[in-house]
């Protein structure tokens, strides 16, 4: 998930269910236009388009 997170700032990455219950508890400190931003700038449809134009060709070797 480090790839859609960006710990602390567009979310937390946790590794357990006592971690993401704490995590919960921090929603707060999660800043809502960072958030935008991210998404904005990584998931563009180009970005999206060229991520899976990526895979296929993978998967078509």
């Amino acid at each position: 998930m480090r790839e859609l997170i960006d710990d602390g700032v567009t979310g937390f990455l946790v590794d357990s269910l006592d971690a993401a219950v704490d995590a919960i508890a921090r929603i707060d400190q999660i800043d809502l236009a960072a958030c935008r931003a991210a998404v904005s700038e990584r998931f563009t449809v180009e970005w999206m388009a060229d991520r899976y134009l990526g895979l296929y060709r993978e998967i078509l070797g």
